[in-house]
């Protein structure tokens, strides 16, 4: 049962309660019925243990993201798709666009940055490297858009952007390094993939 961990994280999980429920279906009764016999235990704290594990990889990540753009110091964001590479620069408190010499729109920029800011995982989608095709948050795929926000020489953010959830308004989402594939709670495709001239004043 533990080595079927991966191939049911694989599936996108509407909570962790309707994971368990699906996980411990398969063994035997229901996973309320389960737990009230004691039964599960060492399965349901495996899992709850893999979970916890791969929010809190990304909850780390993202706070210290979240603490550089609270504090003003990006000053570089890249972003990648597999037509266009587009580079956003501040230069004496202005962002311009990269190589053009336009001044890059503001509020589109402040736009991108809340979304990283406010970014709030809604759940796990994946832990198979195989899955980020499929939710296209591969490096370098056809609908892909990989994103990194510089703070200086160091880079505050460095992930990729898929595809829409299922209900619209939530994202996919890799971060760069790790195999595990998380939904968002917001669009945020809309708000990083413009162009070069979708960012222009």
């Amino acid at each position: 049962y533990i080595e079927g961990l991966n191939d049911l994280l694989d599936g996108q999980i509407d909570g962790l309660s309707g994971f368990l429920t699906t996980f411990t279906s398969g063994i035997k009764g229901s996973y309320t019925e389960g737990l009230k016999e004691g039964e599960n235990k060492e399965i349901t704290d495996a899992v709850k243990t893999l979970v916890e594990q791969s929010f809190s990889q990304y909850e780390g990540k993202l706070k210290e993201a979240k603490r550089i753009i609270d504090e003003a110091k990006a000053t570089k964001i890249t972003l990648k798709t597999k037509d266009k590479d587009v580079t956003l620069e501040k230069k004496d408190g202005v962002w311009m666009v990269a190589g053009d010499g336009f001044k890059a729109d503001e509020e589109a920029v402040t736009n991108l940055l809340e979304r990283v800011k406010d970014a709030k995982i809604a759940d796990l989608a994946s832990t198979n490297p195989e899955k980020a095709k499929v939710f296209e948050v591969d490096n370098g795929g056809d609908n892909t858009v990989e994103v990194q926000v510089d703070a200086g020489a160091s880079a505050a953010a460095h992930f990729y952007v898929g595809q829409a959830g299922p209900d619209f308004s939530s994202t996919y989402v890799r971060l760069e390094g790790l195999a595990k594939v998380v939904r968002v709670a917001s669009r945020m495709r809309e708000a990083f993939d413009r162009g070069a001239r979708g960012w222009r004043d």
